[in-house]
């Protein structure tokens, strides 16, 4: 009896230590004509790797304290595929946040 319970239990505590695959993040339209990187109630020590991209046009963070919100824009030429490492690279510096992907308006 006490295997049958703890089985499931196993598998569901498993599952909830997988990653989200990058393609797992939340999107929105923008009215920007570019991609654009989101986070709600950024915590993080350092983004200096993921500012560093090469696709990153700039990076803001909101003055309330805590800060409310980092955007990140990418440059003009920038794909999804852009967004998706910026995206992965700030997942991977984030304490705790919420990470939405902007894509161009139309």
């Amino acid at each position: 009896m006490r295997k049958q319970t703890f089985t499931p239990l196993l598998v569901v505590l498993l599952a909830a230590c997988v990653p989200a695959s990058p393609a797992d993040y939340p999107r929105a339209a923008s009215a920007d004509d570019r991609w654009s990187i989101g986070v709600s109630f950024p915590v993080f020590e350092s983004m200096d790797s993921c500012e560093d991209d090469p696709s990153v046009e700039s990076a803001v963070m909101s003055a309330d304290m805590p800060a409310s919100r980092l955007g990140i824009r990418l440059d003009a030429g920038s794909s999804e595929i852009d967004a998706l490492r910026v995206a992965e690279c700030v997942d991977q510096a984030l304490t705790s946040g919420e990470i939405t992907i902007f894509s161009p308006g139309t």
